[in-house]
């Protein structure tokens, strides 16, 4: 059965042409909700970091500091292997065109420990194993710059769907946000919520109502400080990022081709709008932007 992802990859910009998707596997508050990391898992030692998901790291590393509002202590790749194995932030090596962790260098700890820090002791954390992982790949890669043709049009071959989890639920206060759309030549992002086989009425439940409710309000307070003194920008179009809202997506059936119905922040949107609108690249993605944008967690 297609995916929304592989959907993505077949009727959107590539990341070659300025648009980079991913999920942000886990936002992660403490208990008491002062202070929060983003983690990203990978469950195979041989797993690649790309350089779109290092661009997209630096950003949400930088982008987020911006506020104060909950404190923020970075972002965190962690390796957490079947076996047991679990790996913070571990040295990033290329071997030939491909960026992976050196696990044999980097020592391991147990998931107790794991859980204490990111759900305890996040301060500690970030004392202990923060690190800017992302900056070598990026120095060492070759970036669209926006300006000529892109060199090429590939989208590289979707694998999330093999992808499981080894840390789901660690902490009380986590969400997985299932999308971040990032247009880098445009600086325009949005965070989207994914939901097929839906009616257009999806509601969270309480607690990830909180969980959501608090996210955008610290990508909102970022993006105005941002907006007012432009700091983080693309490495290389030089673009100011601008957060534009927490979107939900939801679609009759699997996909939007199969869907009779789709809904935009339960609202419903032709298939055409929505791809301008995920692209985010033109003044009419931003008027759709405008139409439908509203909190749409709310009870």
């Amino acid at each position: 059965m297609t995916t929304f992802s592989e959907w993505m990859r077949d009727n959107l910009l590539s990341s070659w042409q300025g648009l980079i998707t991913q999920d942000i596997d886990y936002i992660i508050f403490s208990n008491d909700f002062k202070s929060f990391v983003i983690l990203e898992e990978k469950n195979s030692e041989w797993a690649k970091v790309g350089p779109a998901q290092a661009v997209i790291f630096k950003f949400l590393d930088e982008f987020l500091s911006l506020q104060s509002s909950v404190q923020f202590y970075g972002c965190f790749l962690v390796y957490a292997l079947h076996e047991g194995n679990i790996y913070i932030n571990p040295k990033i090596i290329r071997q030939k065109n491909d960026w992976i962790a050196d696990l044999k260098g980097s020592p391991s700890i147990s998931l107790n420990k794991l859980k204490n820090l990111f759900c305890n002791k996040q301060d500690q954390l970030k004392k202990d194993y923060y690190a800017e992982w992302w900056n070598p790949i990026i120095e060492n890669s070759k970036l669209y710059d926006c300006k000529d043709e892109p060199s090429e049009y590939k989208t590289t071959p979707e694998r999330t769907r093999y992808r499981g989890t080894n840390l789901c639920n660690i902490c009380s206060n986590m969400k997985k946000v299932h999308w971040i759309f990032v247009n880098y030549c445009t600086g325009y992002f949005i965070l989207l919520e994914e939901r097929t086989f839906s009616d257009g009425n999806y509601k969270p439940n309480p607690h990830e109502r909180v969980l959501i409710q608090t996210i955008n309000d610290i990508f909102e307070e970022s993006n105005r400080l941002n907006l007012s003194m432009p700091k983080v920008k693309n490495p290389k179009s030089e673009k100011p990022y601008q957060y534009l809202g927490y979107f939900l997506i939801e679609f009759d059936k699997n996909i939007p081709d199969d869907s009779q119905n789709i809904w935009l922040n339960h609202k419903q949107i032709r298939l055409d709008d929505l791809k301008v609108f995920l692209n985010l690249d033109s003044d009419k993605a931003l008027e759709i932007v405008e139409r439908y944008k509203k909190t749409w967690w709310e009870p």
